[in-house]
């Protein structure tokens, strides 16, 4: 993941890590093995910072600090330039590195229209000179134009400088789980999967020796008993296989490797091959037993290996890192000090906290007084709201039942006249009981 870097996008996350130099990753590989407690700035006296294979040039290591310390970071990618001198007092650009992932026609095309948008000034020209010697680009100068004034609106407005956002998240744990790994975390990682291999690898060579030692003590045993089994062989009828097993120990592996044994494997040579390659594989078995059963052996052995592959395929950086003035970092944003201050203000510390403790339960009292009467007022106050609703609903039934007797008195009087026009009798003696309950309800209210 270091060395080639790394870029993808999955559902809710993204990985894009940056390449980085194999010399520098193989050093911060062996210094952890040979320092477990190698710190941070043990690790970037190795690995100075990403090493893009298009070269360009790093502003600053803050945004790489941090991409080391937490997982995450951005750094900013200049392209290499120089200015040189022609014509009549005139000065011109040269571009001869790129920032990592910038296509060069698509950042020429951009600077033309750009200055004839007229948002790039200066610029009377720009040619593409790039040859079988490298990349070369040309950004022609007016004569009256400040080169240097050019150059940064080249590096705000274009891709001659851009920013990688480093975002180190790589799948742990037998490739179970996302997540966003340090420097260290990923070295710890590489280190503890390729002693895995290493182990897995000896012992699958322990078994192959172990196999291959068996078939030759059989093989051995023929030898020297080699009268003997061709005997039973030409006496054997269809159970060769298994007097040989019978009479000399042997299983089926040696007994059938006995049997599909050449003529030619009796000359002395091929007896005395035998011997030394069974003496071989002994030796093989008692060094993987010893691997095995040792784990700094194992630390061991990897570090030869890494070390090899460094001899082999390493090369120097391409990548220059440049410092920058005020440039903040990580370690700028902790006080310088701080542990002095913290023992002069030890007692100023104390005093502070115990006051604080008494404000607190003084204001722990208050809260509980204050909370048993806002509980006190609420009852009340819910009290006189069911009061108020009760008579509410008491004010609306009644309401109801007076506007019922009404209807129903409109519904009465309605009937009444209608029997009264249908038969004038009626009418008269609805009068005599309107009259006799005009008496009846007068001496009630007497």
């Amino acid at each position: 993941l270091l060395v080639n870097g790394s870029s993808g996008i999955a559902v809710g996350m993204a990985t894009n890590i940056p390449p980085h130099n194999l010399r520098e990753v193989i050093g911060a590989c062996i210094c952890v093995l040979d320092n477990p407690d190698a710190t941070m700035g043990d690790l970037m006296e190795h690995v100075q910072g990403p090493d893009f294979p298009t070269k360009g040039i790093i502003m600053g290591r803050a945004g790489i600090r941090a991409a080391y310390a937490t997982g995450r970071g951005r750094v900013v990618v200049r392209a290499r330039h120089e200015f040189e001198e022609f014509g009549n007092n005139r000065t011109r650009i040269i571009i001869t590195e790129l920032p990592y992932q910038v296509n060069k026609r698509m950042l020429i095309k951009n600077m033309a229209d750009q200055v004839e948008d007229k948002r790039l000034e200066g610029i009377s020209n720009i040619q593409d000179e790039t040859d079988r010697n490298g990349m070369r680009i040309v950004i022609e100068l007016k004569r009256d134009a400040n080169p240097q004034v050019v150059l940064n609106r080249l590096f705000a407005q274009t891709q001659l400088q851009s920013s990688f956002a480093i975002n180190m998240l790589a799948l742990v744990q037998n490739q179970s789980q996302p997540k966003i790994l340090s420097l260290r975390h990923i070295i710890d990682e590489y280190l503890a999967f390729q002693e895995e291999i290493i182990v897995r690898r000896t012992r699958y060579d322990l078994k192959k020796a172990q196999e291959r030692a068996h078939l030759l003590e059989g093989l051995l045993i023929a030898q020297d008993n080699i009268d003997e089994v061709i005997h039973i062989i030409r006496t054997s009828y269809d159970n060769a296989k298994e007097n040989l097993m019978q009479r000399f120990g042997l299983d089926d592996v040696q007994a059938q490797a006995i049997l599909d044994m050449r003529l030619r494997a009796l000359q002395g040579l091929d007896r005395e091959k035998l011997q030394n390659e069974y003496q071989e594989l002994e030796e093989k078995i008692a060094y993987y037993l010893r691997v095995l059963g040792d784990e700094n052996l194992v630390k061991s052995i990897l570090k030869e290996e890494l070390q090899a592959i460094s001899d082999k395929y390493g090369d120097d950086r391409k990548t220059e890192i440049q410092d920058v003035e005020d440039e903040i970092d990580i370690e700028d944003l902790i006080e310088e000090g701080t542990e002095d201050k913290n023992d002069n203000d030890k007692d100023d510390v104390e005093e502070f906290a115990e006051g604080e403790e008494d404000r607190i339960d003084s204001i722990a009292e208050s809260d509980v007084r204050e909370d048993a009467v806002e509980a006190e007022k609420a009852e009340d106050e819910a009290s006189v709201e069911d009061a108020v609703l009760e008579a509410k609903e008491a004010e609306v039934a009644k309401a109801e039942a007076e506007n019922i007797e009404k209807i129903k008195e409109e519904v009465a009087e309605e009937e009444r006249e209608l029997i009264d026009d249908v038969n004038p009798m009626s009418k008269e003696e609805h009068a005599l009981e309107d009259a006799d309950e005009k008496a009846e309800k007068h001496e009630d209210d007497e």
